[in-house]
């Protein structure tokens, strides 16, 4: 009886209180607003003849490339990811 009343007598660990900064990645929004419009293509006024119809393919296929370049510059924030303060 007297060992158990002996393990009653013994103080307490000290407890230490601490604050850890712990990084850990946080979602965000990848694309924070609407998607640009498609653009129009212009590929209509293609009549199949070759030197005529040059200037409205290469024309259609540079609003395509910059529509492209737009879109990876929206979803660059979908591959990055920000640490929490």
């Amino acid at each position: 009886m007297a060992l158990l009343l002996a393990g009653c007598a013994t103080t307490p660990p000290a407890v230490e209180i601490r604050t850890v900064h712990v990084d850990r990645p946080i979602a965000v929004p990848c694309i924070a607003g609407p998607l640009p419009d498609k653009p129009a293509s212009g590929l209509d006024r293609v009549t199949g003849l070759p030197t005529h119809d040059l200037d409205i393919v290469g024309a259609a296929y540079l609003r395509i490339d910059a529509h492209a370049d737009e879109l990876r510059a929206l979803a660059a924030a979908c591959t990055t990811t920000k640490a929490a303060d």
